[in-house]
């Protein structure tokens, strides 16, 4: 995960070259001031936690699930 972070990846995007969309660099800019830097914010930050609680919510009000989990019981720590 860390190596992905600090990839070319996103970095390589800048260049409106890349990407043969004659438009892109504005619909880039577009996506950076609604979702900041990082659309696809990855951990169980403030963001993401949410996120997940609402689907599990809305799951177990469905009945696709039987009981309401902490997050902390789902996912492993990998912080360390």
């Amino acid at each position: 995960m860390k190596a992905f972070e600090k990839s070319l990846s996103y970095k390589r995007m800048e260049n409106p070259r890349i990407v043969p969309l004659a438009w892109f660099r504005s619909f880039v800019e577009e996506q950076d001031e609604i979702f900041a830097s990082d659309p696809w914010i990855y951990g169980l930050g403030e963001a993401n936690r949410k996120n997940v609680e609402t689907l599990m919510q809305h799951s177990h009000e469905q009945g696709l699930i039987g009981r309401m989990t902490a997050l902390e019981e789902l996912f492993i720590n990998t912080a360390t």
